[in-house]
């Protein structure tokens, strides 16, 4: 079977909702995930999985970061966000 495609009108409903949506602020990296030891996951155990990186302001300040497990087990930051 196809799937239906309904258009969309420059007026639809639709309209206000994405004029209203906007990019979300950064959120704050807290004390206790300052670590400038290494990335910091929001979740462990997942590949790939989202985190922070807290570098000095030197090298670019902290960052968001999209992290990955090697093969022997650490993090590897695939893409970093400012």
């Amino acid at each position: 079977m196809r799937d239906l495609v309904v258009p969309e009108s420059p007026g639809g409903r639709h309209a206000a909702a994405q004029e209203q949506t906007g990019i979300p602020a950064m959120p704050v990296i807290s004390p206790s995930e300052q670590d400038p030891g290494g990335p910091y996951p929001l979740l462990d155990g997942l590949s790939p999985t989202v985190g922070s990186h807290f570098r000095p302001q030197a090298k670019g300040g902290p960052a968001f970061v999209i992290l990955r497990r090697t093969g022997l087990g650490s993090l590897k930051v695939v893409e970093s966000f400012r």
